[in-house]
This record gives structure tokens, sequence and C-alpha cells, in this order.
């Protein structure tokens, strides 16, 4: 086992405590050890970046969209049970399977849309919303809080519970797992980094959920800022099993 003194350059064998404020076979003072062994713990931390997290404002986003889940589980459920999400700890990036999208190529008569959104993605703001968004952004960014929804349990999903009910080993027998686990275990749900128009007033972001292994489906959201709330306008089914 490495110790404290190993890892910052001593070993077992520079010396050990006399007892007396030094260290025999050294000859250094025991607070220029314990100063030493603090500089570099300082150091240790500050060689490391603090994690990218999701921008504060992106959590109103995501909320509209589990408001309108929880309208919709209940409904098909027929019950009063309170849903419980499991939400993934980092936002999703763009892949070859699943979030990836060409914005330019938002046209209508070329998704699975109602008229609705395919007079949305003609309309010159919209279009102009699409030909500045950077793919780029879309990064995978840490969820350091949960977003605020009355009437849902919202649980973070680390890599250690996916590890407990999904790993080869796992006993837990993955959603069906969840289900005994979690009542009202609704599904585990990720977003991507929200992007925003240039006038602040439209949204987009990516959303995933997964209830079952034969059942869930990525979708991107459109969203309108009105009356200083957000509000669903829109989505595009990506893929759905």
């Amino acid at each position: 086992m490495i110790t404290d003194c190993q890892k910052y350059g001593f070993s077992s064998n520079d010396g050990r405590y006399s007892g007396e404020g030094r260290w025999e076979g050294m000859g250094m003072p025991k607070w220029v050890t314990v100063l030493s062994l603090m500089l570099g713990i300082v150091q240790t931390l500050l060689g490391q970046p603090a994690p990218a997290v999701v921008p504060v404002a992106d959590y109103d986003v995501y909320a509209t969209v589990l408001n309108g889940f929880v309208a919709d589980y209940r409904t098909r459920m027929g019950s009063s049970t309170e849903p419980v999400v499991l939400l993934k700890e980092h936002t999703e990036v763009q892949t070859r399977y699943g979030f990836r999208v060409n914005f330019n190529e938002l046209k209508p008569g070329t998704w699975l849309t109602h008229p609705r959104l395919d007079s949305l993605l003609v309309d010159p703001e919209w279009v102009a919303f699409f030909a500045s968004i950077d793919t780029s952004q879309f990064t995978r960014l840490k969820m350091n809080q949960l977003p605020k929804v009355a009437g849902c349990k919202a649980i973070r999903w680390t890599q250690t519970l996916s590890d407990r009910y999904f790993s080869p080993a796992s006993a837990k027998r993955g959603h069906y797992g969840l289900t005994e686990d979690y009542k009202g275990y609704a599904g585990i749900v990720s977003f991507s980094k929200v992007a925003y128009s240039p006038d602040g007033k439209k949204a987009i972001c990516y959303y995933s959920r997964a209830s079952d292994g034969l059942a869930g489906s990525g979708s991107l959201v459109f969203f309108e800022k009105k009356a200083g709330r957000w509000q669903l306008v829109g989505s595009i089914e990506l893929w759905g099993a």
C-alpha cells in the first residue's frame, strides 16, 4: 500500500519520527515534513481541474420536459402514484446512434412530425436558430443538481447504480430489478446540454427515456419562452423501441 509519505516523495526508509519533533535519519524538523506533505496535497488538488457542470439555466428546460412526462405517465398508467425518474448524472453527446442531428437538415417531410411542427421547421426565426447552432457545444457535463418537478421523484442515476443493475455479474436484472426496488419506476432519463437562440427566446435539447429493454425513445425537443416560462412546442423522435 502506498502511504502519504511515499506518494509525495518520502519512502519508509527515509527515517522514523523520534518523538522529539524530528525524523531520525533525515535531520528534518517535523513541521517541515508536515508542511511539505500539505503543499503536495494542495498541488495535487490544484492540478485537477473542476469538472464542467450543466449551466443552471438548463434545469428549467429539463423541468419543462419532465412536467410533460409526469402528466403523460399518469394519463397512460391511470394512477396517482408518484413516478420515479432516474436521471443520468451526465449530459448526452452526439453519437452515431441515438443523439445525432444535422440542424441544417431539419425540414418538413424528412421526419415523423405533425403539421404544427412542420410549420415550425420553416419559420424564419427557427431556421435562423438552427443555422446558428454549434454542435460542438453538446459536451459531456455533470449535473450537480436535479430539476425541480412537482409530483415526480427524481433520483440521480450514477455509474455505481448502473453497474449494480446492468453489469453482467449483477443479480438485479436490469429494468425488472428497478421496477421491484422503486415503486412507480418510470424509466431512466437523459438530457443533452441545452442550445439557446441568440435572443434567448428559443431552446433545443435532446431527451431520451428507457423503461425496459424494449421500451424507450430519444427525441429532439423544441421550446419557446412565453411570459417568462419555457413551453414545449414540439418534438422529433430520432429513435424508438
